[in-house]
């Protein structure tokens, strides 16, 4: 069941514990902020986006921002009348079977009155 990687990854975590007891113990023991164990990555950060993202519009001629803003308006419409779509689809689907499930109950159950 051990696979030759196995001993490897063993240890490459002894390696890694090892590097992570010397930072502890070189950083001070009256050090009491607490890092993240995950890295945080700026450049994906949300604010950054909307900030380079506003910048960019505002650099737009005049004529390009109404091209935009008419580009962005139809997409949004078109994804709400999809998501409307979808909605109208599922209430369909329930209105049937509650409908099938009433006529299968009066109709075709057993013991039903006769």
């Amino acid at each position: 069941m051990n696979s030759p990687e196995n001993p490897n990854l063993e240890q490459r975590f002894r390696e890694l514990e090892r590097e992570v007891n010397q930072t502890s113990s070189n950083s001070g023991a009256g050090s009491t902020e607490v890092e993240s164990p995950l890295p945080r990555h700026d450049s994906f950060s949300l604010e950054k986006t909307f900030e380079r993202l506003q910048a960019w519009f505002q650099a737009l001629p005049p004529v390009a921002k109404v091209a935009v803003a008419v580009v962005g308006t139809l997409v949004g419409f078109s994804l709400l009348n999809t998501v409307l779509k979808v909605v109208t689809s599922l209430l369909s689907i329930v209105v049937m079977g509650v409908v099938l499930y009433l006529l299968y109950k009066f109709f075709l159950a057993p013991g039903s009155s006769e």
